[in-house]
């Protein structure tokens, strides 16, 4: 615990007990209500003779009322509801005669602020930058994680851009980003829970989405949607588990909702070495499908590694011909045409579009290709659908059986630390990544 020291006109050594008492009996002197801070109350008076901002430390609940002392303290556990290691903080600016001209404010200045990852405006990565932000509180049902670690997708690019201008419209904002904050996947320690949330408490180790509710997980804390989180699978790192809700929930759906994939069923996973490829590669064998991963020449191996029957260069093997077809096509690179992909399907197969770049700027690939699947299906026997992830808790603890049942494993390829982030996202901007990446916290 630091020391405080009360402020003096003395010129040097200790306590001057003659000057405080005179002050406090003879000074004339305006007081004003301190404010709460967790369950201490009281009044304040600025010492005779300070006439300047001066921040001062939160006196011991046996100082007496009137002795204002100097510096950063850390709170008394006995006086507080709060952390030994928070340290409030005093400003008050004084009259000269005893008195505050401006009102004493109170703050946790340790625990209050976080490193984040932000950016105040639409644009390039080079918008992006470290920065101190206000630490999250715990809300109704939402839970504040201290995150470890966090999953670096491609939807981060669509917030930092801002494109397609449609997504503004659903909720992140128009003008600028309604979640300054990147970030949606993450991993952590429960720090503190909301008075509606029943499935977590403090310590509990999780991985989960910040959705659209919560805040980035770039950062060293973040505000996570109770309904979007699980506990962290027994046999992954926190490190492994942050790569795991937004493109494991999304490969999961691919799989089990839009595949609807049996035994033996014959799946093509196209971009089967990235985030979501190379979940649904696994997911897609623990349902028991004979699965061919499309891919680049360089993951050949690592695709066969995770289970796959077979593996195709993407830059040798063209679906156009029809030669070959499958039940189940899960796109994630969203680079073909709709019309090429339907030639690779059986009469009745089903197509799952998890991406889709390029497009126009309001409506971009993905919702473009979306809503012609969708117009396609209405004529066509074969079943066309886009898939939006929906990290639920529901699917967060389907994917974690799978986990536990050695069925499915994030495959992490590189970890960047949270000074590093916007490398992360340059390379992650490149495609050369096998399975995930992930930005870890200390």
């Amino acid at each position: 615990m630091g020391h405080a020291r009360v402020h003096s006109s003395r010129p040097e050594g200790g306590l001057d007990v003659d000057r405080i008492e005179h002050t406090l009996e003879h000074a004339e002197r305006r007081t004003m209500e301190r404010p709460t801070v967790g369950n201490l109350q009281g009044r304040v008076s600025c010492p005779y003779g300070q006439s300047s901002d001066r921040d001062a430390g939160l006196p011991p609940c046996n100082t007496p009322s009137g002795v204002l002392v100097s510096g950063s303290t850390p709170t008394p556990p006995q006086c507080v509801d709060r952390p030994p290691e928070t340290t409030v903080t005093w400003s008050c600016r004084c009259d000269g005669n005893g008195g505050c001209l401006t009102r004493v404010r109170a703050r946790d200045s340790i625990s209050a602020l976080m490193k984040a990852l932000v950016q105040e405006a639409y644009g390039p990565i080079a918008n992006l930058r470290l920065a101190e932000r206000e630490k999250p509180a715990a809300a109704d049902k939402m839970v504040v994680v201290r995150i470890r670690a966090a999953g670096v997708d491609p939807s981060i690019w669509h917030l930092m851009t801002g494109r397609p201008y449609l997504i503004r419209l659903m909720g992140l904002g128009f003008s600028k980003p309604k979640m300054p904050v990147a970030g949606w996947d993450g991993a952590g320690v429960v720090e503190s829970v909301g008075s509606g949330v029943t499935r977590f408490k403090p310590g509990d180790e999780v991985f989960g989405s910040s959705g659209m509710t919560g805040t980035g997980t770039f950062a060293e804390f973040a505000l996570l949607p109770e309904e979007s989180c699980a506990p962290k699978p027994a046999n992954l790192t926190l490190e492994e588990a942050a790569a795991l809700p937004v493109s494991g929930c999304t490969a999961l759906q691919a799989v089990r909702d839009v595949g609807t994939i049996a035994p033996d069923a014959q799946v093509l996973v196209i971009g089967a070495g990235g985030g979501v490829g190379h979940f649904a590669v696994q997911i897609a064998k623990a349902h028991r499908a004979k699965v061919t991963g499309l891919c680049g020449m360089s993951k050949l191996d690592f695709v066969r590694a995770l289970g796959a029957d077979d593996a195709l260069d993407y830059a040798r093997e063209s679906l156009a011909n029809g030669a070959q077809r499958w039940d189940v096509i899960i796109d994630t690179a969203g680079r073909r045409p709709l019309a090429e992909l339907r030639r690779a399907l059986s009469r009745t197969g089903r197509l799952a579009i998890v991406g889709g770049e390029g497009g126009n700027p309001w409506t971009g690939g993905f919702i473009e290709r979306t809503l012609a699947a969708s117009l396609l299906s209405l004529v066509s026997a074969q079943t066309l659908r886009g898939v939006t992830a929906k990290v639920t808790a529901t699917n967060l603890l389907f994917l974690k059986e799978l986990v536990e049942a050695n069925k499915l494993r994030p495959v992490i390829d590189r970890r960047y630390p949270l000074d590093q982030a916007v490398e992360a996202l340059k390379e992650l901007e490149k495609g050369h990544a096998r399975g995930k990446s992930v930005v870890v916290i200390d």
